[in-house]
């Protein structure tokens, strides 16, 4: 049975757009600021809900993070377990999230969030603009 979704925060929209400025010059760090953490704290901005606390603090290089992912069928598994899918790309709302596959080289994908009609990932040097293109799954983090 699918769990019940949270409820959107009534400081939703202020709270998204405070931490898109916070983070927009982050570099990429696993475990601090890698896509995960950037979709876990945008949900957890407009919703009060962290869907990554268990994962918090836990890795900090690429192969800790796998090892962490891959008992619950990574990132798509962790999403499919705390979110729920989402009809279609055009009906996501701000802070809804999304699985993207950025360059071919991400042989797992990468997170990225809805942000005013934008999908917005983690790049390597701050957060970035996703193509609407490299979107392969979608998921609502809210009621």
């Amino acid at each position: 049975m699918m769990q019940q979704l949270p409820r959107r925060l009534p400081t939703a929209d202020a709270a998204l757009q405070h931490l898109l400025r916070s983070r927009t010059d982050v570099p990429f760090r696993w475990g601090e600021s890698d896509c995960a953490l950037w979709a876990a704290d945008a949900v957890h901005a407009v919703t009060g809900t962290d869907f990554a606390a268990a994962m918090r603090g836990r890795y900090s290089t690429a192969a800790q993070a796998r090892s962490l992912l891959r008992p619950l069928g990574g990132l798509h598994g962790l999403l499919a377990s705390t979110l729920r899918p989402a009809p279609a790309l055009d009906l996501l709302a701000d802070g809804d999230v999304a699985l993207t596959q950025p360059d071919g080289l991400h042989r797992v994908g990468a997170l990225a969030v809805r942000v005013r009609g934008w999908v917005i990932g983690q790049g390597a040097d701050g957060l970035v603009m996703v193509p609407r293109s490299t979107v392969i799954s979608w998921w609502r983090a809210f009621q």
